[in-house]
């Protein structure tokens, strides 16, 4: 098991700047136009971005394990076609300061924040997900793309669970990191529970 406290990833402010115009938000109405748009805009952000504090769990499962601790039929670690010979559990947050300081802005400040949390969060598991990828490859294996069990944010690949959440936190111990679950609700709301598979890399 690895626990990884207050670790800092890049603010793509352009990759927010772009995903806010996407989700057709007017974000001109809050930071002007011009170059006072885009002074206003990343200062908004950064601000924001300030509030949060990245930390993460992961730990590596054989099969057997994590079949006993994950229970779900939208996911067969035992398929071999898919040659997966560890999973790795992770979860991660950006602490509960964030979540409070959004709950003190209005819709629109709101829904531009959760757009650069989204933006920053996928950044963070990328981060994550490269240092497992480091340790998957010195045992001759590749990594799966993330499976969701949580998060706040429309990523691809969730996976619902047959059960609770109670046994994937426990066996993660992310309460040494602030989450946990409020019946049923995982708090804090702007945390990640996710799952990644080696799988042996191809002969060439």
């Amino acid at each position: 098991m690895r626990r990884i406290e207050n670790f800092k990833v890049p603010i793509y402010h352009y990759d927010i700047i772009r995903k806010t115009k996407k989700n057709g938000l007017n974000a001109v109405s809050l930071f002007g136009e011009g170059d006072n748009f885009e002074k206003n805009f990343k200062e908004f952000i950064s601000n924001a971005i300030s509030k949060t504090k990245l930390s993460a769990i992961y730990l590596n499962l054989s099969v057997s394990d994590f079949l006993e601790t994950v229970k779900t039929r939208e996911f067969d670690p035992t398929d071999k076609s898919k040659k997966i010979n560890t999973i790795t559990l992770s979860c991660l947050t950006l602490s509960k300061e964030i979540e409070d300081h959004i709950n003190g802005q209005n819709e629109e400040e709101k829904k531009i924040s959760e757009t650069a949390l989204e933006v920053y969060t996928k950044t963070a598991i990328g981060a994550l997900t490269d240092m497992i990828a480091e340790e998957a490859k010195k045992e001759n294996s590749e990594l799966s793309l993330p499976y969701f069990v949580y998060s706040p944010f429309n990523f691809e690949n969730f996976i619902v669970l047959d059960s609770d959440f109670s046994s994937y936190l426990t066996k993660l111990q992310s309460e040494k990191i602030g989450i946990k679950s409020e019946n049923g609700v995982i708090v804090p709301k702007y945390s990640a529970l996710f799952f990644v598979y080696w799988s042996l890399k191809k002969k060439k």
